[in-house]
């Protein structure tokens, strides 16, 4: 089993200029529902984060988040799986690391000054096993 990252337990935090933020799926018996899960907590945070800096509550409609752009653009650390023991059994439970750096903020800015929403067909990367 690999080593636990730091920042699977680290609270949000801003470095330099770069907003770092812990997700976490939640428990799920399949590593394919926690994925699910993970897409939506990390859209979740996404949108809490724009209503932050953005100052509107309205940017997550309005930029249209797709979760495989979220997934390439801000995770950049190897997700973290892990497996959980909970009263039901062996439950697993997946974990990224969201980073929200300047290059990011101007793409997530751009399109909802333009109408549009940020697009790539690209999915986040795999989990680093533990």
């Amino acid at each position: 089993m690999g080593r636990r990252p730091d920042w699977v337990d680290s609270s949000p935090a801003l470095s330099n200029t770069t907003y770092r933020v812990a997700i976490k799926s939640g428990l799920y018996v399949t590593q394919a529902e926690c994925r699910r899960a993970l897409e939506q907590a990390l859209t979740d945070a996404t949108a809490r984060y724009m209503e932050t800096y953005l100052g509107d509550d309205r940017a997550e409609q309005l930029i249209g988040l797709d979760p495989a752009w979220l997934g390439q653009r801000l995770v950049n650390q190897p997700l973290y799986a892990e497996t959980v023991e909970a009263s039901v059994g062996p439950m697993q439970q997946l974990h990224a690391l969201a980073e929200f750096d300047d290059d990011v903020r101007a793409e997530l800015h751009r399109p909802l000054a333009a109408g549009a929403s940020p697009r790539t067909g690209c999915a986040m990367s795999r989990p680093a096993s533990g």
